[in-house]
């Protein structure tokens, strides 16, 4: 199957932080099939693609890092050849790497940097590059399920309680909980999150990309609204789940990002 027509939208909310450290883009562009015999007659592949950064809390230059990681990804993607796997991977390593020049014009911004969920779309489906525990859903035959991983120490400690070897309650408040384990920091990402095959999308499925501060809201919760939504349009749906979290009105509140994608017509690739 392959998307007709889309729509997609995005809502930010500060919480109760200080000030905002997400960001975002998201673009449809067409791209020339390079594996066209002799290059001749390349065919035109539309392709969408979104990222989302969370500026690492409590860190100087976490706004900064954000932006610079956002915008350095949605300008080297469309230009780079190969796999999309390659493209997702090149497009990361080149935000990374402005990061790193960034840090090293200007020391004050030691320790800055951010999580990284990227996402492509073409006529196989869903493909997505993920560094951090901003969030990745997908929505589809009614049913919200979580595509990409988590690099907080939140699995590891889930791991610890599956062996017996700390309480559910320890996990829970454990202090560094939410310690990342990988990050774009401008140093070398070794945790990287890629999926190795497209993940077919149908016609009425939804993409959700998230900043953590979604995670205020349980699966179950997330799941709820979405299907309550997944027939209005995407601004409604980005709305309705930032005020969700809004309404919920946690202590601490950090950044809210959602960026809401719903495909309205799909037909088949033959």
């Amino acid at each position: 199957m392959t998307f007709v027509s889309f729509q997609h939208a995005g809502r930010s909310d500060i919480g109760e932080r200080k000030r905002q450290e997400d960001a975002y883009g998201i673009k449809v562009f067409q791209r020339s099939d390079e594996s066209t015999a002799n290059g001749k007659d390349h065919s035109r592949c539309m392709e969408l693609i979104a990222v989302l950064a969370d500026g690492m809390g409590g860190h100087v230059g976490g706004a900064k890092a954000s932006k610079m990681t956002c915008a350095s990804f949605m300008t080297t993607y469309p230009k780079i050849n190969g796999s999309i796997n390659r493209r997702l991977l090149l497009s990361l390593d080149a935000s990374n790497k402005i990061v790193s020049k960034a840090i090293e014009k200007d020391r004050e911004l030691q320790g800055m940097g951010c999580t990284l969920v990227g996402v492509c779309v073409d006529q196989s489906g869903v493909h997505w590059v993920s560094v951090g525990d901003s969030l990745l859903y997908l929505f589809h035959n009614k049913e919200l399920s979580k595509l990409n991983e988590d690099h907080s120490l939140a699995p590891v400690l889930s791991n610890l309680v599956a062996r017996g070897e700390i309480t559910t309650i320890e996990a829970l408040h454990h202090p560094k909980r939410n310690m990342l384990r990988s990050a774009v920091t401008g140093d070398e990402i070794t945790l990287v999150d890629l999926n190795r095959e497209a993940v077919p999308l149908s016609k009425g499925d939804w993409l959700i990309m998230a900043s953590d501060g979604l995670a205020t809201l349980s699966h179950d919760k997330i799941s709820s609204v979405v299907s309550r939504n997944s027939s209005k349009n995407a601004d409604q749906m980005a709305q309705a789940l930032v005020a969700a979290v809004k309404k919920k009105a946690a202590p601490e509140q950090d950044n809210i990002t959602v960026l809401a994608i719903g495909f309205d017509k799909m037909k088949s690739s033959k």
